[in-house]
């Protein structure tokens, strides 16, 4: 009975069928037993379990891309299964991307978002002492970041885990390319490019900024 716009493909092809099974065949009067827990156990169970449930952990994740491409949406799928499969609370970042935003700010809006989280815990349902943060690729760069922000603030004890997952951070695309295998040679200009063109404000005054 939600929207269909908001439905999977499948949910659409059904959900007509499922309306009329409820609305004409179950119900003895749908108006009037629509809210009732007794036509709809589960909705009854998901509500309880909601005011029920505190204390689960966050799972603030940053989605990778090399900080220059993709979207929160695009990992959506998968953290929903983590949620539902793990009992977390998830928080999917869409940070600001390169070029048009340069480092550290879309560093900062990771940093913001797990000081959002930690602030608001009890209205999310969440253990302000479990909060873990993750991301791969370039948001593991990102989620590496974001530890060095709360090392600077004095603020690591808002976080309890963090998981960079194979996280973009490493200078050695900068090195000479004799020395790097084939995979890393076919790769290192565009990485060079990345953080020299599109990350950085300033390459040459932040290549040694933590």
């Amino acid at each position: 009975f939600s929207d269909p716009l908001a439905m999977t493909l499948e949910e659409r092809k059904s959900h007509l069928g499922m309306r009329k099974v409820w609305g004409d065949l179950i119900a003895a009067d749908y108006e009037q037993q629509k809210t009732s827990p007794h036509l709809f156990p589960g909705k009854a169970r998901k509500q309880w379990y909601q005011r029920r449930v505190r204390g689960r952990a966050a799972y603030v994740y940053a989605h990778g891309g090399g900080a220059v491409a993709c979207s929160a949406a695009d990992v959506r799928p998968g953290l929903q299964c983590a949620a539902v499969h793990m009992d977390v609370v998830v928080f999917n970042v869409d940070y600001r991307l390169a070029p048009e935003t340069k480092c550290p700010n879309n560093i900062k809006d990771f940093y913001e978002t797990i000081k959002f989280v930690s602030t608001n815990a009890e209205s999310f349902g969440i253990d302000p002492a479990k909060i873990v943060i993750s991301g791969e690729s370039g948001g593991g760069y990102i989620t590496l970041g974001a530890m060095v922000l709360l090392a600077e603030n004095n603020e690591t004890d808002l976080v309890k885990l963090a998981i960079p997952s194979i996280p973009m951070v490493d200078d050695y695309c900068f090195s000479d390319p004799l020395a790097m295998t084939v995979e890393e040679r076919k790769s290192h200009m565009a990485m060079r490019k990345i953080w020299g063109d599109l990350i950085a404000a300033d390459y040459e005054e932040q290549k040694t900024s933590p």
